[in-house]
């Protein structure tokens, strides 16, 4: 999983229910994050633990992100709260951040999209080929187009064709 921008933070953290005494200090984690979407530890000591020693506010901080973990695994919620692991760097030097899968935009709603069966329909970039050349789709639609976007494109002469369910696939 990648570490998630502030805003994609907020919004998976938003979904994660939590117990109240746990909830109220999200808003108080979140707003010491930096552009790059990470809290520094002694950043997280001074404004949510400053009554703490280093131990304890330790302590707290890493309950506070198990409660996380635990809670969003339970839910299903793809998220995780990670941590800097070596502790020897000190508080000044050691991250927390949010990870989880960056969600996407929602499919487009057009007519032809919406003609096509769901179980036809590629949504994400699973299966699409990944040669050294970029992969670009034109459509034609009638005779003229693909004679004059094949004369473009592959002047060398007419591609390798494959027909499947009267439609015709250039290479």
């Amino acid at each position: 999983m990648q570490p998630l921008e502030p805003y994609f933070a907020e919004q998976a953290l938003k979904r994660v229910r939590l117990k109240d005494s746990l909830k109220r200090r999200i808003p108080e984690l979140l707003g010491l994050m930096d552009a790059d979407g990470r809290i520094n530890v002694a950043a997280v000591h001074d404004a949510i633990y400053p009554d703490s020693t280093t131990a304890s506010a330790n302590a707290a901080l890493n309950r506070l992100l198990r409660e996380i973990n635990q809670a969003a695994s339970k839910q299903g919620i793809t998220l995780r709260a990670e941590i800097t692991r070596d502790k020897k760097a000190g508080a000044k030097l050691r991250w927390i951040w949010f990870a989880g899968p960056t969600p996407t935009p929602p499919l487009a709603r057009t007519d032809e999209l919406d003609a096509i069966p769901p179980g036809r329909l590629v949504t994400d970039t699973r299966g699409i080929p990944a040669g050294d050349l970029p992969v670009v789709v034109l459509l034609t639609f009638n005779e003229h187009e693909t004679h004059a976007v094949i004369r473009r494109f592959h002047p060398s002469g007419r591609p390798d064709t494959k027909t499947r369910n009267d439609i015709t696939y250039n290479r």
